[in-house]
């Protein structure tokens, strides 16, 4: 579940089921499907 990680964060952080590190512009596919529903005007980055 997304979560503010400190009080007055702009953003939510989105954990994934499985534990890994990422190096910067690398990507890693979740061996299971995440659903993300946002309101409108939402962004996600």
């Amino acid at each position: 579940v997304p979560k503010y990680a400190h009080a007055g964060d702009a953003g939510l952080d989105l954990y994934s089921s499985i534990n890994c590190e990422l190096r910067p512009f690398e990507r890693k596919k979740d061996l299971k499907s995440t659903l993300l529903t946002m309101p409108q005007k939402w962004l996600m980055l």
